[in-house]
């Protein structure tokens, strides 16, 4: 760069953080555009230094689109039960990017949810939503049964749906994607399916917390209604140990997996069903098997004894 004296000035040789402050009083697009100069470019272009004075803590923007991300806290969403201490607590943790997220102490049910209006988001743009949590090492209660994840768009004052987003998907909050023997068999159809699907399960973010998928929208110009969900309410399934940092909305980049594309056919997996039925029929077998046995053993005694009256009979006469 050259000065109006004619010297010549190299950015290069400022300080990282000297760089990083300057482009900070720049655009997010004119970060990206200087993050292609050079690594060193990049690397303060790409500081947090940067990025954090350009939108307030409740946003945030995709680094390489440029496009705006949020997230709605903990203290935001609607949590059944969160004003009762004895089922949730509001506590802080220093990598938490609000104040105050929200554990779970005890309970039977988990509902979670938030909205947004969508006007706030970079318009034609597709978008996926995310639960941002973390498991305490006393957790439990979420091993067994899926929560039922949903994202949908209404018009901001009616009820109606708008676009086919509402659909619930099972999602698993805990990590561990193994499953006993015989939950395999008794929730193959309702929580493990034959083959491990990866994206059920949750993935740890750049910051240490962990998130799943609720679902993805489409956003163009109109001013609409986002509401998104997480549920688990079976009646017998206590939990523990969840605590939540917020739901986070951000730009997707690529098309989604159709889910109703027809799986091929796999020698595994019909193994698999097979040997999870033939152990239900062994099963069934081996009480009747016992059933019968018992019903043997009464009319074997009753037999004995009809038979010990008759002799007796016989002996006194």
């Amino acid at each position: 760069m050259i000065t109006s004296t004619g010297t010549v000035l190299d950015l290069q040789a400022l300080p990282e953080g000297c760089l990083a402050n300057i482009i900070s009083l720049t655009t997010p697009r004119d970060a990206c555009r200087l993050s292609s100069v050079s690594k060193f470019f990049r690397s303060a272009a790409e500081s947090d230094v940067v990025w954090d004075k350009f939108l307030p803590p409740d946003f945030s923007l995709d680094k390489r689109s440029g496009k705006k991300c949020y997230m709605i806290p903990a203290r935001a969403l609607k949590i059944l039960g969160s004003g009762t201490p004895q089922l949730w607590r509001w506590i802080s943790l220093p990598d938490s990017r609000f104040e105050e997220v929200a554990e779970l102490v005890f309970g039977l049910w988990l509902q979670i949810s938030g909205k947004i209006i969508t006007y706030i988001l970079s318009p034609s743009s597709l978008y996926k939503a995310y639960l941002v949590f973390k498991l305490t090492e006393q957790a439990y209660g979420f091993k067994s049964h899926p929560v039922q994840a949903k994202v949908a768009k209404y018009f901001e004052f009616t009820p109606t749906t708008v676009g086919v987003e509402a659909k619930e998907q099972p999602m698993f909050l805990d990590p561990e994607k193994k499953r006993s023997y015989w939950h395999r068999i008794f929730y193959m159809q309702e929580s493990q399916p034959d083959e491990i699907d990866e994206a059920r399960y949750p993935t740890e973010r750049v910051d240490g917390w962990l998130e799943i998928e609720l679902g993805e929208f489409s956003y163009e110009r109109d001013k609409e209604l986002l509401k998104m969900s997480c549920v688990e309410d079976s009646f017998h399934n206590f939990k523990s140990g969840l605590i939540v940092g917020g739901i986070e909305i951000r730009p997707h980049f690529g098309e989604r997996p159709n889910p109703r594309q027809k799986r091929q056919f796999s020698w595994g997996r019909l193994w698999n069903r097979a040997q999870s039925y033939s152990s239900l029929v062994l099963f069934g077998v081996t009480l009747l098997m016992v059933v019968l046995q018992q019903h043997l053993l009464v009319v074997f005694l009753f037999a004995l004894s009809m038979y010990s009256s008759y002799y007796e009979k016989l002996a006194s006469n």
